[in-house]
Parts: C-alpha cells; structure tokens; sequence
C-alpha cells in the first residue's frame, strides 16, 4: 500500500515537531535564509551543527504474496532506492555522509492519511518515524532493484540488495533526538569558510557522480573565486535540493 499523502507533507510536518522538540534548550533553523546580505553574512550560522534530512516514503506491504515477506513473516515497510540507471542520489547522500556526521533517511512508520493526522495534531510524527543513517548503508555498485525494510517493534533495518543483510543502524525518533541534543551542546564552527567549503566539496561530488556530466558542466558553471556570501548560499540550495534531495537544518545553543 502506497502512502495516502506526499513526501512534501511528510517533511514539513516532521521539520516542524523537530523544530518544536528541541526548544527551549536549541534553536534549530533552515540553513537557507530567504534572504542574506553580504554586509549580514558575518552574523549568521557562526556555529552549529547541521543536519541533513531526506525525507522518503515506504509502502506498506500487508500481503503473504510481497517480496521479502519470508523476512517478516508479517506486515511491513519496504523503501525502495532510486534505481542507478536513472538516479545516483543514493550514491551522492553516501558521499555527503563521508563529509558530514548528520545524514539521514527519513521515513514514517504510517502509511494512511488518518494516521498521519492523528500522529500530527498529538505530534508523534518524530516519534513514529525512522532515521536511517547513510554513513551506515553501502553504496549502489549495480544496477539492480535496492530496498530498505523495517516494521514497527523491530530495530534496525534490512538493506536488500542481491544477497540481503540486516543492519543494525535505524534510529527511532526518540533516540535520534536524543542524539541531536546532545550534539548540538557542543556545535561545529561554521561561518563563511565552511559554506564555501561545502559548496566546493558538493560540486565536486555533484561532478564526479552525475549521470549527465555534460549537461552538468556546460550548464551550470560555478564561479568558486569570486562569489559573494549570498551566491555561496543560493548554489548551496540549489545543489542539496536538486541533487541531494535534502532538508538542511542548522541546530544551535539559545544564546
């Protein structure tokens, strides 16, 4: 059974009870704000700890009759990766995790519309959700169906690929707040030498990963020399969205 609502709905209903969650001890942001001066720049995002968000959507599979029931023996959910021949975002996020401690799948342990609004307005939509974290997965090496399983009462996660294996890496919301907390009391120095960093860094992946490397080259040139700060931010929304698919948010101390 497909979900009855959109990734769209999904992450910003989860976005949001994160947002809720971590207040009053952290203040969590957007990375990108709507709008940044350069004259400004100085006074945003000095410190902190950035995490990065893919929000996905798993089907419920209910029937004897499923693939990787014999797993289970009973109902669960199956997330399927993008297949390599017409996506490498799996590979990109992989990347990104080498970089970055904070990288997550994200998906809910729901499926139907009645049930996401339930878990909304009691706000459990963290709580009944799963991090995956990309550090932990393999790369995409063929081009072979790939899907992640998991069900509610179980840990961790099973990554199915030609020969399946069991990974012990799935975070429930609880758990992965608990993490973040934690982390965030102590945040990362960031500041301009780090979003010029990463832009850097993203380009390079975005590169050396594209199944359309022409199209990637010509079209979209990038000036890594003499951009302003409010450049270094709009390229950096451009890629994480676009190619990474992801939602970055910045958690930090309240001051």
């Amino acid at each position: 059974m497909r979900a009855e609502f959109s990734e769209f709905s999904y992450g910003f209903a989860l976005s949001y009870e994160i947002m809720s969650a971590l207040l009053p001890q952290v203040v969590s942001e957007p990375l990108f704000p709507s709008f940044v001066s350069d004259d400004d720049f100085e006074s945003s995002i000095e410190h902190g700890w950035p995490i990065f968000l893919r929000f996905k959507l798993a089907e419920y599979m209910k029937m004897p009759r499923a693939r990787h029931w014999s797993d289970y023996d009973h109902p669960f959910f199956r997330l399927a990766l993008p297949n390599r021949k017409h996506s490498n975002q799996h590979n990109l996020l992989r990347a990104l995790a080498q970089r970055e401690p904070e990288v997550y799948y994200a998906a809910p342990m729901f499926y139907r519309q009645l049930e996401f609004n339930q878990a909304f307005l009691a706000n459990r939509i963290l709580e009944q959700s799963v991090f995956i974290p990309l550090q932990a997965l393999p790369d995409l090496t063929d081009d072979r169906d790939h899907h992640l399983t998991f069900c509610q009462g179980e840990p961790g996660v099973r990554w199915h690929s030609q020969t399946g294996q069991h990974l012990e890496v799935s975070k429930s919301g609880k758990k992965w707040l608990a993490q973040v907390k934690e982390r965030a009391a102590a945040p990362r120095e960031l500041g301009l030498p780090y979003f010029v960093e990463l832009r850097s860094a993203l380009i390079e992946m975005v590169k050396q990963r594209t199944l359309q490397p022409d199209l990637f080259l010509l079209d979209l040139p990038f000036d890594l020399e003499n951009a302003s700060p409010r450049v270094v931010f709009r390229d950096l929304r451009y890629l994480l969205v676009t190619y990474f698919g992801v939602e970055t948010i910045v958690l930090h101390p309240r001051a």
